[in-house]
Parts: C-alpha cells; sequence; structure tokens
C-alpha cells in the first residue's frame, strides 16, 4: 500500500481534541521549541502499510513545531527487525500490532504501547476478508489456506474469532504470511482461497468481482484491535517529555485529517508513493492515540484463548501509558 504510508480515516472525540487544546481552535500556532535543539527520534514502521498520521505530522512540520526531529524508516523485516532496531538505539519509537507486542512480551521483550495508534473498529478497507467466488459461506473456509498480512498476530487472531462464532473449527485453517502488496496476487492466483485484504487492494478486489465475506471482525471479537506505539520500557521512563511531545503531534495531525481531509492527502501523497484520493478518509484506518488498559486485556485474554499467545502474559508487560 505504501513505501511509508497509510491511507486513513482518522476520527478524535472532543475530549482528545480539548485536552490537546485543539477543539475550536487553529493548527497554525508557532512553535515554542523553534529556538531550541530539535531531539531527533527515528520511527520504525512497516513497509507498504505504515502509518499516515505519522507521515501527515512530517510533512506538515507537527513534529518541527513539538521539538522533534523526526526519521521515519520503513521496516520490511517485520517484528524481528524492529526489536533489533530498539536494542541497537538505531530506532526509538516503532508502531506494532497490540497483538505483536503480546507476543513479544511473551518472549520477554520489554517494548511496551505507549499510546493508540489506529483503532481497526469497524472500517470496510481496513481488515475485510475476501474469497474466491466458489466459497459463499464461512463453513466452506474450513481447511482452506487463508491470506494474511502477517501470522500469529491480529490478523489471525480475529479471523479465528470470526470462524469460531460460524462454527467453523478455527485450528483446520492454514494461514499462509503474504503481506500487504502480495495478498491480492495470491487471492488471484488461487494459491490461497481466502485472503484478508487491506485498502487500496480491498477495493480493487471488490471491483473486479471479488466476493467480500466479512467487514466486521470488531463484533466477533467484541472489542476494538490497535496498532500502537511501542519503545523499551527504558526509553519511555527516561524520555516521558519527549514520548509526550510525539503524542501531542500526533493528535495534530489526526485533527487536521479529519478536518482537512483532501488538503492532508496532497501533504502526504509523495510519502505514500500514491495518487492523493487514495488517502481520503473512509478509506481506512482511525487514527486515534486514545486506548485503554481494560481493551488490552481484552486482546489478552484473546491472544491466550485462540493460542495465538502462549505463556503468562501481564498487561503491565504490555502497557506502560505516558502521562
Amino acid at each position: 500500500m505504501r513505501k511509508t504510508g497509510r491511507t486513513a480515516r482518522i476520527a478524535l472525540c472532543a475530549g482528545v481534541l480539548s485536552a490537546t487544546g485543539l477543539a475550536g481552535g487553529t493548527l497554525g500556532a508557532s512553535s515554542a521549541s523553534a529556538s531550541k535543539p530539535l531531539t531527533s527520534i527515528t520511527l520504525g514502521v512497516a513497509a507498504g502499510n505504515g502509518p499516515g498520521n505519522a507521515d501527515l505530522a512530517k510533512a506538515k512540520g507537527f513534529f518541527t513545531d513539538a521539538g522533534l526531529n523526526v526519521t521515519i524508516k520503513p521496516l520490511t523485516g517485520a517484528g524481528a527487525e524492529a526489536i533489533a532496531g530498539l536494542d541497537s538505539g538505531s530506532l526509538t519509537i516503532v508502531e506494532s500490532n497490540v497483538v505483536s507486542v503480546i507476543q513479544g512480551a511473551a518472549h520477554g521483550i520489554d517494548a511496551p504501547c505507549f499510546t493508540g495508534g489506529v483503532d481497526f473498529r469497524n472500517n470496510l478497507g481496513a481488515d475485510v476478508l475476501e474469497a474466491d467466488k466458489a466459497i459463499t459461506k464461512p463453513r466452506q473456509l474450513a481447511g482452506k489456506s487463508i491470506g494474511v498480512i502477517s501470522t500469529n498476530s491480529y490478523n489471525t487472531l480475529e479471523i479465528d474469532a470470526y470462524l469460531a462464532a460460524h462454527h467453523v473449527d478455527y485450528k483446520s485453517v492454514h494461514y499462509v504470511a503474504t503481506g500487504v502488496t502480495n495478498t491480492l496476487a495470491a487471492l488471484k492466483s488461487g494459491s490461497v482461497q481466502a485472503a484478508e485484504l487491506v485498502a487500496p487492494f480491498s477495493q480493487q478486489y471488490l471491483k473486479a468481482g471479488g466476493r467480500l465475506l466479512t467487514k466486521d471482525f470488531q463484533h466477533y471479537l467484541h472489542t476494538p484491535l490497535f496498532a500502537c506505539w511501542t519503545a523499551l520500557r527504558g526509553w519511555i521512563g527516561h524520555h516521558k517529555a519527549v514520548a509526550k511531545k510525539f503524542i501531542g503531534a500526533l493528535n495534530r495531525a489526526d485533527h487536521y485529517y479529519y478536518q482537512h481531509p483532501a488538503a492532508a492527502a496532497k501533504a502526504i501523497a509523495p510519502i505514500d508513493g500514491l495518487p492523493a484520493v487514495a488517502n481520503l478518509p473512509g478509506d481506512a484506518f482511525t487514527y486515534t492515540t486514545a486506548m485503554t488498559g481494560k481493551q488490552l486485556q481484552r486482546l489478552i485474554t484473546l491472544s491466550k484463548h485462540y493460542g495465538v499467545v502462549n505463556g503468562k502474559v501481564t498487561l503491565h508487560q504490555v502497557y506502560e501509558p505516558v502521562k
């Protein structure tokens, strides 16, 4: 989807906007830190599926206004590359899905979520399950191969819950990690019989006559899935002021995108490598820094229930909110 960005639909409640001083205000305030040295941080994001609001915060100067010099680095090696980057110091903050963070915690990796990133709540174009024309009902997925962005992650968790709700043995399906850009080709070639697609590939498949099995994964999980921003716990503890500035810049980007979608799409299109129209709200995701411990605890419980994660994991290992 992206060389360094995501298509996005951004929605924030009035409480979040008020908390960041944006409700009823303007976004053109000059930076109080303009005369101070910028703090350099490097963000690690998934190549082909990265965070559009971080792109926007960089493109519009919101990071700079907050006193941050941000470099966005696309990662092709998934979680292993991200953790290696955090450990070596080549990455400061990494965007990851919550289930991957839970998995990391189970293996002793101490890089918790410190703020929300994406709420995948009921967004057509975010994660949808498509199938070839021979499959019209969930029960026909038993024993089939299903393409997902990555295995043992929120991708498989949400499909497991969907299958279980339709009385399909979720353990019978074979998940194939196809990444973002190769999933549609795998579905068309028949190497998988169903696939989880993201925008703009999901829209392309529907326009070509593809079949949509479901888009409402949250209904089966009874909680939204999240991507979140993570860092080493030690870094979070010693750099809370920097983390707060980072969160504030994302909130500005979220608000700007919601209020000025066309201008935002145009601003990040050169970074995304996609036409500006592909980034209009409604395409895919809902960006928000809001996330609660209760929601993450539910995802820990579900991850254990479906066998995506084994071993003891506590909320403290997964969530270290910056206040």
